[in-house]
């Protein structure tokens, strides 16, 4: 029952909080068409801000109701990235200033809640030892910035957020982790709601506040399981990188591509995220956020049966997980070969 009204609660908020923004902020924050977009018509951006708000109450009320620590660090955490996100929406701050933060806010949680020190490949555990920290470092860097990258098209941050969110809901339930199952129903009630006015054609773009907040939550929550569970690290970095594995790939692809491929830099902004290239090719931003979706509903199934049943799970959970990755290549190969080939084509969102 209290699981439920704090879904409800958050997306109720969440849903006439945007309302009240778009009334708010009309004629000011306003992102305009250009060549570097995906959009046609003047969008409001930065509404975003009501579902990090809505999420911070939520952690700051929670906490004071049951004292938990965890409540603490995503509040502060989030505040921070929060209000860098809002001067970036307003500014368009320098990178290096945003990737500092995003660092510092790694920093944080890694020194707050600890750290991957071993994961599991198959049938082995592999031990990390101090690795672990600066693997750590990297995931939190690197999920912050694969949401504010995967943002480029109507609805796709909100659905992965959606879904994955209900996947960790479910973590701290079967594992009796009070904490996640807070934190990510906030999410999950935030981000549904949200969709109503960002799914294509889209009202409003959440900016880089909002997807530099979803992309925290998914970087924080593995830690707090490792803060609050009983469930080993290993299992708990497989089930984190799950649930969200189609943005990884996606992510990682176009980067290591960008990098090999001469005369493209990794820092100009550009549309060949396979994402976009779907949608370049001709396929709705519907069809294609909610092909995303699909993956990562069909991933986090998997990795709650896992918890589940740890003996055989994880490792149907690795073999789906490369299967996923085959289909997502898949899709770049079939995009490539019918959408437009212009490797500096820009998007409002990709920088990678």
């Amino acid at each position: 029952m209290t699981e439920a009204l704090i879904f409800l609660a958050s997306s109720i908020v969440t849903y006439f909080g945007v309302r009240r923004y778009r009334e708010w902020s009309t004629g000011r924050l306003l992102d305009m068409p250009n060549e570097r977009s995906s959009h046609i018509v003047p969008t409001l951006r930065g509404a975003g801000s009501v579902v990090v708000l809505v999420c911070l109450t939520g952690g700051l009320v929670a906490y004071f109701v049951t004292g938990e620590f965890p409540f603490v660090i995503m509040v502060a955490g989030g505040a921070g990235l929060g209000l860098v996100g809002w001067l970036d929406d307003l500014y368009s701050l320098p990178k290096t200033l945003k990737f500092s933060a995003h660092i510092i806010a790694a920093i944080f949680l890694v020194f707050s809640l600890g750290f991957f020190d071993y994961f599991v490949v198959g049938p082995y555990v592999v031990f990390l030892w101090l690795f672990g920290l600066v693997l750590t470092l990297l995931w939190v860097v690197g999920v912050i910035n694969t949401f504010n990258l995967m943002d480029g098209i109507d609805g796709i941050a909100g659905t992965q957020a959606f879904v994955a969110s209900l996947a960790w809901a479910a973590f701290g339930l079967v594992t009796q982790s009070p904490t996640i199952t807070t934190v990510s129903l906030l999410v999950a009630g935030s981000s549904f709601a949200f969709l109503f006015y960002n799914w294509h054609p889209a009202r409003v773009f959440s900016g880089d506040i909002g997807s530099t907040y979803l992309g925290f939550a998914f970087a924080a929550l593995p830690l707090i399981a490792i803060h609050e569970s009983r469930v080993h690290r290993g299992l708990i970095f497989l089930f984190a990188a799950s649930v969200i594995w189609p943005f990884i790939v996606d992510t990682l692809f176009t980067f290591a591509r960008r990098v090999i491929s001469v005369g493209l830099s990794v820092f100009e902004p550009h549309r060949t995220h396979i994402y976009q290239l779907a949608v370049a090719s001709g396929r709705s931003h519907d069809l294609v956020a909610l092909g995303y979706a699909l993956l990562s509903l069909l991933l986090s199934v998997m990795a709650v049966s896992a918890l589940i049943w740890p003996g055989i799970g994880p490792l149907v959970l690795q073999f789906s997980l490369a299967a996923t990755t085959v289909a997502i290549l898949i899709t770049y190969i079939v995009s490539r070969g019918t959408g437009k080939r212009d490797p500096i084509d820009h998007s409002r969102a990709s920088s990678i």
